[in-house]
């Protein structure tokens, strides 16, 4: 029982993320680790999910409380849209610099604040054309 306990205060993180960004996100996640016992990480990247089986894919959304996408493009970025699309969990994807349906994922709870914004905007975004917060559902 009391094991079960720990593992319900465990916050899973999963992190997707291009090989040339994944060793600063290994770096943040070993400080964050420190500083936060409760935190557990699995990164891996783009590279590795297109090797990566459907059901494991899966798996690791669901068991994740928070889901880290970045810089996920092409044939991974739809594996990831097909496989998380169906999963009950997590309770938060956080997207950047990803193909437009990556962006669509993002979610706190649920709200899904990307929604309703167009391919063009999140361009624009990207580009540092447009500010966030021009963007109602966006704004903070």
């Amino acid at each position: 029982m009391i094991f079960s306990l720990m593992l319900a205060s465990l916050l899973n993180v999963f992190v997707v993320e291009s090989p040339s960004y994944t060793k600063e996100m290994v770096a943040a996640a070993h400080d964050l680790s420190a500083r936060y016992p409760e935190l557990r990480f699995t990164i891996r990247t783009t590279e590795q999910m297109a090797e990566t089986p459907r059901e494991e894919l899966r798996r690791l959304c669901e068991e994740a409380s928070v889901v880290v996408l970045g810089r996920t493009y092409g044939d991974v970025a739809a594996k990831i849209q097909e496989s998380l699309r169906p999963v009950r969990g997590p309770q938060v994807v956080f997207a950047a610099h990803s193909d437009f349906g990556i962006y669509q994922l993002s979610r706190y709870g649920n709200a899904r604040p990307f929604r309703n914004v167009s391919h063009e905007q999140i361009e624009r975004i990207s580009a540092a054309t447009l500010a966030a917060g021009e963007i109602p559902q966006l704004r903070r």
